[in-house]
C-alpha cells in the first residue's frame, strides 16, 4: 500500500515524504554493441521520458512513462512500466521496460511492437548513469540490401546504449539551452 502523506511531489522522494512524484528525464547515450551492418549508423541516442510514479513503502516506487528516443536514423516512441528502488533518500536504482508502439527509420521499414528497457543508477532528480537495450523489428524496405537478405521475413535489430540522463530541471533546461546554442552558432 502507498505510505506517503497523501500528496504528490514534483521531485521524487521516498515515502513518507511523498505519495507520488513526476518523472522527467532527458538522456544522451552512445551505442556500444548490437546487430548493425552499417558500421557508423546509430552511434548515439537521445531520449526523453515523462511519467508518474507512486511510492509503495519507504523503498519502492512503481509507475509508468512515455518514452521517446531518436538517433541518426530515426526515432521510436514507447510506453513503459517503471520501478524505482530508493537506495538512500537521494539516490535510486531505476528499472523500466516497455513496448515500442510507433517510430520511423530512414533506411528500413520499422515494424511495431518492439522492446526497450533501461536500468540506471544515480542522484535522483538530477543525474544518473544508464544502460538501455532496444530491439526493433524491421521489415521489407531497406536502402541496404545486405542487411535484409530475405525480403519476406521480419528481422530484429538490437542495440546496447550506455550514457547519462538528466532529471527534472536539468532535463527541462537542456533542450532549451541546446536550441539557444544552435541558434547562436547557426551560419545562415
Amino acid at each position: 500500500s502507498t505510505s506517503g502523506k497523501g500528496f504528490s511531489c514534483f521531485f521524487g522522494r521516498p515515502a513518507p515524504r511523498c505519495c507520488g512524484f513526476f518523472v522527467i528525464e532527458g538522456g544522451l547515450k552512445f551505442r556500444s554493441a548490437g546487430a548493425n551492418q552499417r558500421e557508423k549508423a546509430k552511434t548515439y541516442q537521445l531520449s526523453y521520458e515523462f511519467g508518474y510514479m507512486v511510492n509503495h513503502g519507504p523503498r519502492w516506487a512503481y509507475g509508468g512513462t512515455l518514452y521517446w528516443s531518436g538517433d541518426d536514423d530515426g526515432s521510436r516512441f514507447a510506453v513503459r512500466a517503471r520501478a524505482r528502488k530508493w537506495v538512500t533518500n537521494k539516490t535510486a536504482l531505476d528499472y523500466s521496460a516497455g513496448l515500442i508502439v510507433a517510430g520511423s527509420d530512414n533506411h528500413v521499414g520499422l515494424k511495431t511492437p518492439g522492446f526497450v528497457g533501461t536500468a540506471s543508477y544515480g542522484y535522483a532528480n538530477w543525474l544518473s548513469l544508464s544502460v538501455t537495450f532496444d530491439a526493433i523489428r524491421i521489415g521489407t524496405r531497406s536502402n541496404f540490401p545486405d542487411e535484409l537478405p530475405d525480403r519476406n521475413r521480419t528481422y530484429w535489430r538490437t542495440g546496447w546504449y550506455f550514457g547519462g540522463m538528466l532529471s527534472h530541471w536539468p532535463a527541462i533546461a537542456s533542450p532549451i539551452i541546446l536550441i539557444v546554442l544552435i541558434g547562436a552558432t547557426w551560419d545562415s
